[in-house]
């Protein structure tokens, strides 16, 4: 949210933002919030797709963060003898660990799929080696029927 923003200042910030999420166009967003079309254009350029870009930069620290800050409670919860607490805390713990985890995954399959040379199978993820296999055995066994 930026101050000199006049949509994120706007008493209309949460109806043009759920429109925004809702892939409204910027003349139906106006419209409904009687903000201009030009200032909605530039909070899309300058506030949304900057907060999209540090969300996406910033979230692994921020998820260590609360990691470590989760790790804490639940130490301290434990050292006062509350076992519910510190129970709550080590679950909250080990879901953060589950999310870095499955966020580590994605990013290790997506860079697979990014570096893959489409000339060379070998660079290619196991499940499209798999399916481009089984379509040249489909290709081929359809020609060697077709020839019979």
């Amino acid at each position: 949210m930026k101050p000199s923003c006049s949509v994120c200042s706007s008493p209309e910030i949460a109806l043009a933002t759920a429109m925004i999420q809702a892939d409204a166009g910027v003349d139906e967003i106006a419209t409904a919030t009687g903000l201009s079309a030009e200032s909605l254009e530039r909070h899309m350029v300058e506030c949304v797709a900057a907060l999209a870009e540090d969300s996406l930069l910033n979230s692994d620290e921020r998820m260590r963060g609360l990691a470590a800050q989760i790790g804490a409670a639940a130490l301290a919860s434990g050292l006062q003898g509350d076992t519910k607490g510190q129970l709550a805390g080590l679950s909250l713990a080990l879901r953060c660990e589950i999310e870095s985890r499955r966020a580590l995954e994605n990013r290790l399959e997506k860079s697979k799929t990014v570096h893959a040379d489409p000339e060379n199978p070998a660079t290619w993820p196991a499940e499209a080696q798999k399916l481009f296999a089984g379509f040249c055995d489909f290709v081929l066994k359809a020609r060697c029927d077709a020839a019979k």
